[in-house]
């Protein structure tokens, strides 16, 4: 990632997690402590509230602008948002709302333009019901962000089912797909939503995901020892 990216994202792993270790940091972006220490510099002089108290923190609540963007620009990122085939499955319908009205809010806060669009779009909106899919995908993300281990149970009980490592929701054929390490085995599996009958979140802990099998090479199944 580039520098700007970097920066972008320590920022986001120190919000959602509240505090955040040098070396923690450099092992998440791949690079040297030297890099993020520079990194940390950065911010400083971009005026972002860090101060450290056993690992860097936020003083207040951060927000990013929109750099560049225009009020077309934002109409097309929304209509964008409304049209993903995604939006189509509950969860991601009503995430990708409050992520529309966020960027407008945010938008229109910082001085944009409610009437110099130049594009118009129906606005019309379909309720999505909420469906036992959508509960699975938002307790298997909060896992992820809890680092806690969860125990996934399929449809077809002879396999999958046990302790397993959250790593990543995979999005293919706009179809949602859990991804996994399963305890003991080493083995980076995944399974599509519709084949998870339930999930719960366990008690146990982990360290971090090996963020490194997630590359774009990832073969399903391949044994972490091997990689």
């Amino acid at each position: 990632m580039t520098k700007s990216e970097r920066l972008m994202f320590l920022v986001n792993m120190i919000k959602n997690r509240g505090t955040a270790l040098v070396s923690e940091m450099a092992r998440e972006c791949e690079v040297s402590q030297r890099t993020i220490y520079r990194d940390v510099n950065s911010l400083l002089r971009l005026n972002f509230p860090l101060y450290y108290d056993n690992g860097y923190r936020l003083a207040r609540d951060v927000s990013f602008p929109f750099p560049g963007f225009g009020s077309e620009d934002i109409e097309l990122i929304c209509y964008s948002l409304r049209n993903n085939p995604l939006s189509k499955h509950p969860f991601f319908g009503q995430r990708f709302q409050v992520i529309e009205q966020g960027i407008k809010a945010r938008f229109h806060g910082r001085g944009g333009s409610r009437t110099d669009n130049l594009f118009l779009f129906e606005e019309e909106r379909h309720f999505v019901e909420k469906t036992r899919e959508s509960d699975i995908i938002a307790t298997f993300l909060k896992a992820i962000r809890e680092r806690r281990k969860v125990t996934l149970r399929l449809f077809d009980s002879d396999s999958g089912n046990g302790v397993c490592i959250p790593m990543a929701i995979k999005l293919k054929n706009s179809e949602p797909y859990l991804m996994a390490i399963a305890a003991g085995e080493g083995l980076v599996r995944e399974w599509p939503i519709s084949s998870v009958d339930s999930i719960r979140l366990t008690d146990e802990r982990f360290m971090q995901r090996p963020l490194h099998l997630l590359g774009r090479d990832l073969v399903p199944q391949k044994n972490v020892d091997e990689v």
